[in-house]
């Protein structure tokens, strides 16, 4: 195949996932569209054009829907060619819907139309009523980069592979769960921490209003926008449950009445670190970073992990009681992506404090990632460019993992030993766990299921 087959090839990049379920033949889960730009689309009146690289994709995965671009860059593509295209794919039962992308010229920085302009909002109007014309349905690109045998020809097979597998359990697992972090609507604070806190193997369940009726909730910088949040996770901690705040919340909070839950105050001062402290003993990170010193008063917040500074020793999570609940405070890196030189055993007591009324946790190094589900399903995966062993534990006393796309069951470990050891009531009476281990290969996961 040439060069410039190969490309075109390319250009129908696959964009959608819809997680529906198909009453036709294709995916039992979802169905699949692909996107095909104005450049493309205007060449669709040459069946001999179009024909191969239609049989090339389809040889290697199944398409429900094209999207046909009708403009980009001053490209209009003309009536009778779209016609032609919508006739082909109707002619092998697949669905057609219109597409814009409102580039002047993509080539000059994705230069667009300009709505002041009234000659520019002229044209706009002109294109979409020319393409409503045409299709019921209209979309704007996002493009991903990207039985016989077939060799693998093009992106295409990779996807195909990637669905063909990912249709075998999909439709057992349930609705996704995870720690709720309140995120008022249109807050900023701690941008896109919680993507990195997913990465260390906590799942997080982003929500718009406060989560009153959990046991554990997470806070991060966002939640200041909420001007009643202190009363809230006062409200929180009076009813017995527990609240975590990350540093960046601490700082926004102070002076606002924080204070009267517990004498912790971040100060201007940063420590450089690599060095950590537990209950269990000490451990090094994968390099040094720079974190936020936090100041408490002595026996009003405990230490329950410490960053070490030569002599000094600094909380990266502290802990203080508050009518019968506690409030946890998370100290962040001032480089959120140093969350992953943390080591294995203290990335562990921070799941272990965050996610403990979750069902199931996952204990290993960080870009290693828990997806759980609320009827007894989860997934972890790896994100490495190594294989990695890590160890996954079950609420109760679970006899094995029933993997669902393998198939195989997985016996617990034979070492149920205890968790590292826990200073403070939270400990107590906690639910037994089931502990099993594995190992997963380079950027890929494994889907199971428990009872």
């Amino acid at each position: 195949m040439t060069k410039h087959t190969a490309r075109n090839l390319a250009i129908l990049s696959l964009i959608l996932l819809s997680l529906l379920n198909s009453t036709n033949r294709g995916y039992e889960n979802f169905k699949v569209s692909v996107y095909s730009r104005a450049y493309e689309t205007r060449e669709m009146n040459d069946v001999s054009w179009i024909e191969p690289r239609w049989t090339e994709l389809t040889r290697q995965v199944h398409v429900d829907k094209v999207y046909l671009e009708t403009h980009r860059d001053l490209i209009v593509v003309n009536e009778a060619t779209l016609n032609a295209a919508k006739k082909f794919f109707a002619d092998r039962g697949v669905q057609t819907a219109g597409g814009i992308t409102l580039t002047v010229n993509e080539r000059n920085r994705f230069e667009t139309f300009c709505y002041t302009n009234p000659e520019h909002r002229r044209k706009v109007r002109e294109i979409i009523e020319y393409t409503a014309r045409h299709f019921d349905e209209m979309t704007k690109p996002i493009t991903l980069v990207g039985g016989t045998t077939v060799q693998p020809t093009t992106i295409a097979r990779a996807a195909g592979y990637t669905f063909e597998k990912v249709d075998k359990f999909l439709g057992r697992l349930g609705k996704p769960v995870g720690v709720e972090s309140y995120k008022p609507y249109h807050s900023t604070g701690e941008d896109f921490l919680h993507n990195y806190l997913g990465m260390c193997g906590i799942p997080m369940d982003l929500v718009p209003e406060f989560p009153v009726g959990e046991k554990m909730i997470l806070l991060t910088e966002c939640a200041k926008f909420d001007p009643a949040i202190v009363e809230k996770i006062k409200s929180q901690l009076v009813a017995g449950k527990s609240v975590t705040i990350t540093s960046g919340l601490l700082r926004a909070l102070q002076g606002k009445g924080i204070e009267d839950i517990a004498e912790l105050r971040y100060t201007n001062r940063k420590a450089i670190v690599k060095e950590f402290s537990t209950w269990g003993g000490r451990t090094q990170a994968k390099a040094e970073m720079v974190i936020p010193q936090i100041q408490y008063l002595t026996n009003d917040a405990w230490e329950e992990l410490s960053a070490m500074d030569e002599t000094n020793g600094w909380p990266m999570l502290i802990s203080a009681g508050y009518a019968k609940g506690t409030l946890y405070a998370l100290t962040i890196p001032e480089s959120f992506t140093d969350l992953y030189n943390l080591p294995p055993t203290i990335l562990s007591r921070i799941r272990d404090t965050v996610t403990r009324e979750l069902p199931v946790r996952v204990d290993g190094p960080a870009m290693v990632s828990l997806f759980l589900y609320d009827n007894g399903t989860f997934i972890v995966e790896s994100f490495l460019d190594q294989s990695v062993d890590v160890s996954v534990t079950v609420t109760g006393q679970i006899a094995a993992l029933h993997d669902l796309l393998s198939g195989e069951s997985l016996s617990p470990a034979a070492n149920q030993g205890p968790r590292m050891p826990m200073f403070g009531r939270r400990s107590a009476g906690a639910a037994p766990r089931t502990t099993f281990t594995m190992q997963l290969k380079p950027h890929s996961y494994r889907a199971f299921q428990y009872q």
